[in-house]
């Protein structure tokens, strides 16, 4: 008997998509498969959809409205898998996602986290950007840097929360990203260079809110790095590259917004810190330009 995977998916007023996030758990050519689905406090009819549709072949549990992390950590505590994957219910997976994953992470002992590429998609299902590329090994000072790693990706063996923790339910945004690093701590990762997930990105999806999720990054990895004992295992440069990194994105927040002035002062700490990151230097070039024309343009109606 192949090793039980448990699937947690967490749902909150979102009936119009889980049904298909489940289905694609359902049709996977795994054998050994609970899911466990976490209602946090819906008010629409996902409950009533799931427990018509799939409702004998799923465990449903039913809490107050907590956020995804309580949710997610309510799912783990009740799953009885050796390994535990995470889908969000917007999103979906192709049918042979958990095989190649148990087998990626059953090569080592030392693998904790398996991860893949992913399509992301749009609300009407079509593809409208995908990544791949990613690290094997020790990633610790690569995930510090940014997240790469997709949560409706991952399979994670289950001693792994028993020895890092559970999702930090006092974070309300970049809580995956805390967790990995926790992980990479201790374990290696495995990167299965295939895209194995669509992600959905809608109107409301808290990936958008950029500078939500700078700051909530800079918190993270700060926590992260106060450790004793992780930042015993965290090069200089890691601290050089993460700056220079979110820099550079809070530059193209600024830039996005027209806003050309600020912009140039987040691109030029960006190649401060880093002066052969690129895309930094162009964007540097391109709103001091864009400032330049702004300038020009304001000089002339007056």
């Amino acid at each position: 008997m192949k090793k039980k995977v448990s699937v947690i998916i967490p749902v909150y007023n979102n009936s119009f998509y889980v049904l298909d996030a489940i289905k694609s758990v359902l049709d996977q050519d795994y054998e050994n498969i609970e899911i466990i689905i976490i209602d946090d406090g819906s008010t629409d009819d996902s409950y009533l959809k799931i427990e018509s549709e799939y409702g004998s072949r799923v465990k449903i549990i039913r809490i107050e409205n907590s956020g995804v992390s309580s949710a997610r950590n309510v799912g783990i505590n009740a799953s009885s898998g050796c390994y535990i994957a995470f889908l969000d219910s917007d999103d979906f997976w192709e049918l042979d996602k958990l095989s190649k994953q148990v087998d990626s992470i059953e090569r080592s002992k030392e693998y904790g986290l398996s991860y893949t590429g992913r399509y992301i998609i749009d609300v009407n299902n079509k593809i409208v950007n995908g990544s791949a590329g990613g690290y094997t090994g020790f990633v610790l000072n690569k995930i510090l840097v940014r997240n790469f790693v997709c949560l409706s990706s991952v399979l994670i063996r289950k001693e792994c929360f028993l020895k890092c923790g559970l999702f930090d339910t006092t974070l309300k945004v970049s809580e995956d990203y805390d967790l990995w690093i926790k992980i990479a701590s201790r374990y290696k990762f495995v990167y299965l260079d295939e895209r194995l997930v669509y992600y959905r990105i809608t109107p409301g999806s808290l990936t958008k809110d950029v500078s939500r999720m700078i700051v909530n990054a800079h918190c993270v990895f700060v926590k992260n790095t106060l450790d004793v004992d992780l930042s015993s295992k965290v090069n200089f440069l890691t601290y050089v590259f993460f700056y220079s990194d979110t820099f550079k994105t809070t530059g193209h927040y600024f830039y996005d917004k027209k806003n050309f002035k600020v912009a140039m002062h987040f691109f030029g700490l960006s190649v401060l810190l880093w002066p052969i990151r690129m895309e930094s230097v162009v964007m540097l070039i391109r709103s001091s330009f864009k400032r330049y024309l702004v300038s020009m343009s304001f000089v002339k109606k007056r």
